[in-house]
């Protein structure tokens, strides 16, 4: 009874699910750790308030953790993109806005995490793909 018990709880759609929670809890803990340390080791090196600089800096920390999150979660990637996406949103909900607030500063404040997740995304399938 106990082998069954086991054995139904390592099914492969529950593996498949396990590894995409898996993988979008991974990358969005990079995604908010990176999101913090990479803006500050650049403007600590620039010794300058450059906020493009920073929002790239976050760009390729995005593109790290989704990377990160398609390599751990290699069944679903739309299901993991939408996720980190949504969660990327999410928590700039509960950042400081920057100032000033026009459009374009609001498009790569919050397109710029989501994107980066994305192409980290797409990037590292594309690799696991030429590695098979």
């Amino acid at each position: 009874m106990g082998q069954q018990v086991r054995h139904e709880l390592n099914t492969p759609a529950r593996l498949s699910q396990r590894s995409i929670w898996v993988g979008v809890a991974a990358g969005w803990l990079v995604q908010l750790a990176l999101k913090a340390i990479l803006p500050l080791l650049v403007l600590a090196v620039l010794a300058g308030p450059f906020w493009y600089v920073s929002q790239a800096a976050i760009f390729i920390g995005s593109a790290i953790a989704g990377g990160l999150a398609a390599r751990l979660a290699p069944g679903k990637p739309l299901a993991v993109a939408a996720a980190l996406v949504l969660l990327s949103l999410l928590s700039s909900s509960f950042e400081q806005f920057p100032q000033p607030l026009s459009g374009m500063v609001q498009f790569i404040w919050l397109g710029g995490p989501c994107l980066g997740l994305i192409m980290g995304l797409v990037l590292a399938r594309r690799l696991m793909r030429g590695a098979r």
